[in-house]
């Protein structure tokens, strides 16, 4: 990630100031800080509209991660979208949920994946659960 993007993932997911002086290295472990924190990580995901919550789900379901092009055919890309997120928030679902710190991409035997960071899979599966309308 660019300073840009942390800094814009910051603003959305970091609850207090102060992190805009910070160096890129220490951005990102306060961005892990704040998502592996439950309340704070539950206020993210309330943040996010339906779409970007079950696209989320569905990433879960799939053991944490899918690759990156069926992901693409059921929710669409943010190629099109800037990468300097702290001006320019991403519309799209993979953009909202990369711009929130929820999505991540990675190459498994050459093969582009899109993960949600291991460390969120259990608290994400029990906000999303506390969350989903009854069935």
């Amino acid at each position: 990630y660019t300073k840009e993007a942390l800094t814009g993932m910051a603003r959305e997911v970091i609850p207090r100031g102060g992190w805009s002086s910070f160096r890129k290295a220490e951005l990102i472990d306060e961005i892990i800080d704040a998502l592996t924190k439950p309340e704070n990580l539950k206020r993210v995901v309330r943040s996010l509209g339906a779409k970007e919550r079950g696209a989320l789900r569905t990433v879960l379901d799939h053991s944490g991660s899918m690759p990156w092009e069926a992901f693409d055919t059921r929710y669409g890309n943010d190629l099109e979208e800037s990468r300097y997120w702290n001006w320019h928030t991403p519309e799209t679902t993979m953009g909202q949920l990369r711009f929130h710190g929820l999505l991540v991409e990675t190459t498994v035997d050459e093969v582009l994946y899109v993960a949600v960071p291991v460390d969120l899979h259990e608290n994400l599966r029990r906000i999303l659960d506390q969350n989903s309308p009854p069935q």
